[in-house]
């Protein structure tokens, strides 16, 4: 729930990508499948983001 707030704070399109993922998770028949896949995903984007932290900022919507 904390990650939702977090991403929602940040940037819109992401959140609904993350609402989508999370239900896909919650009712697909291959749910637990996808979850593990998910954490894989989100693990490599921590490794790449400790290794360049630039990444980072294509999380959120630029400021005008």
């Amino acid at each position: 729930m904390l990650v939702m707030v977090v991403v929602g704070l940040m940037n819109l399109p992401w959140m609904i990508l993350l609402t989508i993922l999370i239900f896909l998770e919650k009712t697909w028949q291959y749910g637990h499948r996808l979850s593990f896949f998910i954490g894989i995903g989100l693990l490599l984007f921590a490794m790449l983001a400790f290794i360049d932290p630039t990444l980072l900022s294509s999380l959120s919507l630029p400021i005008p």
